[in-house]
């Protein structure tokens, strides 16, 4: 396959996982509904329920749309790399990335985690897999996106703190097989 063409073909799964796989609409949550649906605590160990809770808290501040507070649970040298690809490699610039989205968010601006995997890597660093759903994003009110989360944790003065911090979302199978096929074409 020449260059050209896969350059195509990229294009054409981002722009099918933007209209399609990724977004789909969503209903509004009720009023008084968990902000986070995390995995049943019973699966953690108590380590893992220490890290969950760091997740929560961040959830909480997120959901307040307080880019202030979401430092607080942010380790000195945090970095983030969002799903778009955009790199925010220090604390400073996280924490103006939060403030930009939240200036054009609306009230009803949502994020949820399902917890997928906790894993202790040492005693103070951890690696957390969530899948995530926000809704109402600032630039498609009314949708729902979903996508991956892997985030870095390490222990600090007995608090868990982001490290670092990546999104993706995944492709679909539809749009796997067309990669698939386009190899295979001339």
């Amino acid at each position: 396959m020449s260059s050209s063409h896969a350059v195509r073909v990229l294009g054409v799964v981002a722009l099918l996982c933007t209209t399609a796989g990724c977004l789909s609409s969503g209903e509004t949550p009720q009023a008084g509904a968990p902000q986070a649906e995390l995995s049943s605590a019973e699966r953690w160990t108590p380590e893992q329920r220490e890290v969950v809770a760091a997740i929560e808290g961040y959830l909480r501040a997120w959901n307040d749309q307080d880019a202030d507070q979401l430092l607080a649970f942010c380790d000195g040298v945090y970095d983030r790399i969002d799903a778009r690809g955009n790199v925010y490699a220090t604390r400073e610039a996280v924490h103006e990335s939060y403030r930009r989205s939240f200036a054009r968010a609306t009230s009803d601006l949502r994020l949820s985690y399902e917890v997928l995997a906790v894993r202790l890597l040492t005693p103070e660093v951890a690696i957390v897999d969530a899948s995530y759903d926000l809704e109402d994003a600032p630039a498609a009110p009314g949708l729902r996106v979903r996508g991956m989360n892997t985030v870095v944790l390490v222990k600090r003065d007995g608090r868990w703190l982001r490290a670092a911090h990546r999104q993706r979302i995944p492709i679909t199978p539809a749009e796997y097989a067309l990669i698939q096929s386009s190899r295979s074409s001339p």
